[in-house]
């Protein structure tokens, strides 16, 4: 029992990394701190694309839209962020729950073109604090400030 615990308790990065990481670029790092995102072209292919936009149409109904002391602009929020005033964005959870419709959004996760920015911008071992949800914003939608870190 205690080698198999041993086994189970090594770091994930050891037990499946199948081959030495690739770093970002300081042009990356530089574009994240600016932007608080990065845009990796190519991650996901046409039909991965399709299948992501496929799931989640199929759940458009389920989108709830953030209102009142919900939404992310309360009175006096910047113009910039409230947008029209009266539009919230819309949030739909549980991608990561949706049967064989979820294999795009678990892909993301372990990408190995994604991976080297996960370790340089979260460090060795990172984790995910939360569900990941789909934001969708319609024109006039709120906007949503930097948070999280």
């Amino acid at each position: 029992a205690a080698r198999r615990l041993a086994r189970a308790t090594r770091p994930p990065s050891r037990r499946f990394a199948s081959a030495p990481l690739a770093e970002i670029s300081e042009e990356d790092r530089y574009l994240f701190d600016l932007n608080g995102f990065v845009v990796v072209p190519g991650v996901l292919s046409a039909e991965e694309v399709r299948e992501a936009n496929t799931a989640i149409d199929a759940r458009i109904p389920k989108l709830a839209e953030r209102t009142g002391v919900l939404r992310n602009t309360p009175a006096g929020t910047s113009e910039l962020m409230a947008g029209d005033g009266s539009a919230g964005r819309k949030d739909l959870g549980g991608c990561l729950e949706w049967g064989e419709a979820s294999a795009v959004f678990r892909s993301v996760l372990a990408h190995e073109r994604l991976l080297p920015f996960y370790r340089a911008l979260m460090g060795e071992g990172y984790r995910m604090d939360h569900m990941p949800l789909v934001i969708a914003q319609d024109e006039g939608s709120e906007g949503v400030p930097p948070h999280g870190g």
